[in-house]
């Protein structure tokens, strides 16, 4: 049990860590100049997108969220299935 409970705390941490850096690209998105405003274009040609990075971002906090889902689902079952046995022991 305490195998899913560091793994649990890791994927907190790591959830953690992607809103921490959510919340930064969101800051950085608000101080900059928006493309029609005259923004230079990138090296290659296009101007740079403050949606690109959101949605990396955004895409990796879903799938940290999933994960921590994942693992929770399945704390929940192993509880389940221990107090089921328990159960069972004190009907004896």
């Amino acid at each position: 049990m305490d195998d899913r409970q560091s793994r649990l705390r890791a994927a907190e941490r790591r959830l953690d860590d992607a809103l921490a850096r959510l919340e930064t690209v969101l800051a950085a998105h608000r101080g900059r100049p928006r493309p029609d405003d005259g923004e230079a274009e990138g090296a290659d040609g296009a101007a740079p997108t403050p949606e690109s990075d959101l949605g990396e971002a955004v895409a990796e906090v879903r799938r940290q969220n999933d994960e921590l889902k994942a693992l929770s689902r399945d704390a929940a079952d192993r509880l389940d299935h221990a107090i089921a046995q328990i159960d069972l022991l004190l009907e004896d």
